[in-house]
């Protein structure tokens, strides 16, 4: 994953290939690096990616990091029939695409040229606890291989700008020859429209609201009951066109908002002020209850039993229910209908993940595998340190927003090869408000974070396809 910083325009997220020499890879980009340039700031060797409104293409021939819309598949021959949820069954929504080639130092080699990874996830709030409700796919290239030149591509053409809404959607739908996609959600897709055999389909849904919204206006050989349909919608004036926009609305809540994944360095000095701080007020804490005597912590559980204390809100509520209560996540009005919240020991992961986070708090994505990311110029890295890295950071896992959930790395799955996973970027829940998710939906989409891991050696002939990776999704304490 190479810098893509607004601070540096020059720097894009498409690691191998873009249209812009300085965007290649390390090792085909010396020549282009300017030693002029002010690259002295130092980083933390974490990358961190924010959703912004597109300004170029995000499609496959550029290799881009995007979040929704549909996915920009690398391999355009063997591309994935949707991926269901493991616990309701239901298609699982695209939620983003990272794009992470790696060097041969990084275990990838030749073959990890180009690189991506596609993160599927289910709407329910109430499965993602199950192992199968968010789904990573890999798939990877050689420099050379069947779809895409060996050098860079040229910028967008006016050719390419000039197409028509609906050539667009024929060239999105049938990516390479045989090949079909969802016109919905752009996964592989063997149901077509019965009547033209021309839009493929996914799932009867699917099929559904997009012929409500379109297909129905411009289906049928030559489009000729497709032009009496849209003569008869106009015809019936403001009411079939309220009735449309509706169709029209419910189509575009089957896929999540596209957005393009700009990454940006973690600046070492943004983290340290707030980390600092954090951490001086929890070794005051720690520091005040250790020296605290038992009689003292009994007059605190006491001060829960009162009026007096910390409040009436659990007056006469046995402190160590509520304590193992709120331990459980089960929540106050499990054992009280009184409004106030009873008072919680700090949670030291979740201090530490706003200290990391509050000098970016826009970030969507943190990158910070073991194999650490560039730290000046592409062609300068970040040793490993010598001591166990902390979380969140390059090496050290996940930057865990809570204490409970969390899972240690060695019980993740290993990858079929029997080569072990390691963590290598983890999905921020700043993402959920970029997603046009509507909270007061009954187990609407929720998550903390959800961390991905991948193959230690990135194995696998990505032209025969793509590969399952690892994600484990860790919900807040309620």
């Amino acid at each position: 994953w190479l810098p893509n910083s607004r601070q540096h325009p020059s720097c894009r997220v498409g690691g191998g290939m873009s249209e812009e020499p300085a965007t290649q890879r390390p090792d085909t980009a010396e020549d282009d690096y300017d030693e002029d340039e002010d690259y002295d700031e130092e980083v933390s060797g974490t990358l961190l990616g924010f959703a912004e409104e597109p300004n170029r293409p995000l499609t496959s021939r550029y290799f881009p990091s995007k979040i929704g819309g549909k996915p920009a598949w690398l391999n355009l021959r063997n591309i994935p029939t949707a991926p269901k949820c493991a616990k309701c069954g239901q298609i699982l929504s695209f939620l983003m695409q990272v794009y992470a080639p790696r060097s041969e130092e990084q275990g990838g080699g030749d073959g990890a040229f180009h690189r991506t990874l596609f993160v599927f996830i289910c709407r329910k709030a109430s499965c993602l606890a199950t192992a199968g409700s968010v789904r990573v796919l890999r798939s990877q290239l050689p420099r050379v291989n069947n779809f895409y030149s060996s050098e860079p591509p040229p910028p967008p053409s006016k050719e390419e700008d000039a197409l028509t809404k609906e050539e667009k959607a024929k060239l999105e739908s049938m990516p390479f020859k045989g090949v079909h996609l969802c016109r919905v959600c752009g996964v592989k897709s063997a149901t077509r429209c019965g009547r033209c055999h021309m839009a493929y389909y996914c799932c009867r849904e699917h099929q559904t609201a997009h012929w409500k919204a379109e297909h129905k206006y411009t289906c049928s050989p030559a489009n000729a009951n497709g032009e009496k349909a849209e003569a008869e919608a106009k015809a019936k004036g403001r009411s079939a066109r309220r009735t449309r926009q509706k169709a029209w609305d419910r189509l575009k809540a089957l896929v999540f908002p596209e957005y393009e994944l700009v990454i940006e360095e973690e600046l070492q000095a943004d983290i340290e002020e707030d980390y600092s701080k954090e951490k001086k007020l929890l070794d005051k804490y720690e520091q005040e209850q250790s020296s605290m005597s038992k009689s003292e912590r009994d007059k605190e559980d006491q001060a829960f039993r009162t009026d007096k204390g910390l409040a009436g809100a659990f007056a006469g509520v046995d402190a160590a229910a509520v304590r193992q209560a709120i331990a459980k996540g089960k929540g106050k009005d499990k054992i009280t209908d009184k409004k106030a919240a009873a008072p919680d020991a700090p949670d030291r992961s979740f201090d530490r993940f706003q200290a990391l986070t509050r000098a970016n708090p826009e970030q969507v994505v943190r990158y910070s595998p073991a194999q650490a990311a560039p730290k000046k110029a592409h062609n300068v890295a970040i040793p490993l340190a010598p001591t166990k890295p902390k979380p969140g950071t390059p090496g050290g896992g996940a930057l865990w927003i809570c204490e409970k959930g969390q899972i240690d790395e060695k019980t993740v799955p290993k990858c079929v090869c029997g080569r072990k996973r390691t963590f290598e970027f983890q999905i921020m829940p700043q993402l959920l408000n970029s997603l046009n998710i509507d909270p007061s939906e009954q187990d609407s989409l929720d998550y903390g974070i959800i961390a991905v891991y991948t193959c230690s050696k990135s194995c696998g002939d990505g032209d025969k396809g793509y590969f399952e990776e690892h994600a484990y999704c860790q919900q807040l304490s309620k």
